[in-house]
């Protein structure tokens, strides 16, 4: 794609620039930087002082660069490819929550994220007992009272208990956040806990990947 190199800019740096602002943008998305210079301070990848260049930091993104730890920057897209290759198989569904989970993650809406997080685990219980039983009894079994519980004993019924224990490990933690925030009351889920629900969810996927064979 052919674009045009500002007075003083070499052609070498406009061809690396590419991923930076690719960055930028996404922590504009993030709330992080907006667009245009903030007068009176610091700004990034300006040209000239006109408002319509450069990025300034909004007074979110100053807190959350003194909260936030190294790694969450590179989160949301990482975290997006990884879930989606690690359940190409779980159907789409999966799919869908994962990417909402990301999103929500992303968009700063933490009981939502946790609410996805579990709905995408959900997505995996339920299609390994479909594969398992069937998709007319693991779906009548899922929408029954207690539906969640049954198609899991089902499902790890007549495995070896240390495959049961593993499979269950994965599954507490994000259940307790999804149904945490599927509640009325007051919870505390925060960043903290959506960051938590999310790496879980992918360490769940990459467990029911590896074993699907025996799991179904």
């Amino acid at each position: 794609m052919h674009t045009t190199v500002p007075p003083g800019q070499s052609v070498a740096l406009q061809n690396v620039m590419g991923p930076f602002y690719c960055a930028a943008w996404a922590l504009c998305r993030l709330g992080v930087l907006r667009p245009g210079p903030t007068p009176g301070r610091s700004h990034l990848f300006t040209q000239n002082h006109e408002e319509a260049q450069g990025y300034g930091i909004t007074e979110f993104g100053r807190r959350w660069i003194a909260e936030t730890q190294p790694i969450l920057p590179t989160l949301p897209g990482k975290m997006t490819d990884m879930l989606l290759n690690t359940g190409r198989d779980f159907g789409d569904a999966y799919k869908l929550r994962s990417q909402d989970a990301v999103l929500a993650y992303n968009g700063h809406a933490y009981f939502a994220c946790c609410a996805m997080a579990g709905a995408a685990a959900e997505a995996i219980l339920l299609r390994a007992a479909a594969a398992k039983l069937g998709q007319e009894k693991a779906e009548a079994l899922y929408l029954s009272s207690r539906g969640r519980s049954k198609l899991q004993t089902s499902l790890l019924g007549q495995q070896p208990s240390s495959l049961r224990s593993e499979f269950e490990r994965h599954t507490d933690l994000i259940a307790y956040w999804r149904d945490q925030s599927a509640h009325g009351h007051q919870t505390g889920i925060k960043e903290g806990e959506a960051y938590m629900a999310l790496s879980g969810l992918l360490r769940f996927a990459h467990f029911a990947s590896d074993k699907w064979n025996e799991l179904t």
